[in-house]
This record gives C-alpha cells, sequence and structure tokens, in this order.
C-alpha cells in the first residue's frame, strides 16, 4: 500500500519533468549560412542562444571543413574540433569553453592541439581566459618544453 501511494505521489512530479523535456527541445532552433555562389557555409542548431550538438563549417567549394561538437549546456563546457584533412577529419583540438556573450567565448580550463598522427602537440591551460601554462610535445609525444605564464606575462619554466 505504501509503495502505490509514493508512486502516485512521484508521478506528478516525472510527468512534469518529461513536459519540461519536451519543451526544451522544442526550443532547438537549426540554422544555415550560405556563401554568394549558393554553396553552404555553415550549419548549427541552438537552444535558447546556446550552441549544441554539432557546428559544421564548410570551403567556399562546399568541402566540409570543421566539425565541432559541443557538450553539455552547463558552462564550462567541452568542444572538440575536427579538420577536414585530405578528406578525413582528424580531431585537431579540445577544450573547454565559457560564453561571456550571446556571441562571444573565451577558452577556460585544459585544452590540447593535436598532430595529424593523433598525439598531443600542445597542452595549455586558461584561467579567466588567459593562457598561464603551456607544454609542448614532439610527434612522438615526448616533452619537448613547458612553462607557465604568470599574470604580467612573463614566462617561468619548469
Amino acid at each position: 500500500m505504501n509503495k502505490i501511494i509514493l508512486i502516485i505521489f512521484f508521478f506528478p512530479f516525472i510527468a512534469l519533468g518529461q513536459i519540461q523535456k519536451m519543451k526544451d527541445s522544442d526550443k532547438v532552433k537549426k540554422f544555415k549560412e550560405y556563401y554568394s555562389n549558393g554553396n553552404i557555409k555553415l550549419e548549427a542548431s541552438s537552444i535558447n542562444g546556446i550552441l549544441v550538438d554539432t557546428l559544421k563549417s564548410y570551403f567556399k567549394n562546399g568541402e566540409l571543413k570543421t566539425i565541432q561538437i559541443f557538450k553539455g549546456m552547463d558552462y564550462p563546457r567541452k568542444v572538440y574540433y575536427y579538420e577536414n584533412l585530405k578528406g578525413m577529419a582528424a580531431k585537431s583540438r579540445e577544450g573547454y569553453y565559457l560564453q561571456t556573450s550571446n556571441i562571444n567565448f573565451q577558452e577556460e580550463g585544459n585544452w590540447n592541439y593535436y598532430y595529424k598522427n593523433g598525439k598531443v602537440m600542445d597542452s595549455l591551460i586558461y584561467k579567466n581566459g588567459k593562457q598561464i601554462y603551456r607544454a609542448r610535445y614532439n610527434k612522438g609525444g615526448k616533452l619537448k618544453f613547458e612553462y607557465y605564464i604568470n599574470s604580467t606575462g612573463a614566462n617561468s619554466k619548469l
């Protein structure tokens, strides 16, 4: 009997949560931008002005240029970049963004940039949109150098 009462008590809240999710999904807006020659330039989706899912950009000839994949709705948000290299999309960088306005974003936290072979080339750390650390690796993954950047912009090697 107690189980039935709990189910009846919580059911409206569960149903309300599902209705809210349905309303949020209705707010997804897809948009496309085109070059003057008619080829697609950009395609993306947003919810309340926040980019979601995948953003694709194209060269003027219509060939895929980059893919950005956005994870989550809370900031800082993880974003993955893939660039078209000889017909294949290869991960070029990944990191976190903070949104500072409807159209402005700044890097935050850890960012990695990759060689074409998939190995990390640079590992950077940002704080409040400013780079505070950098490590560079060779194509084999061996550390070449690393340093911190202080508030005056001076480098201090480790």
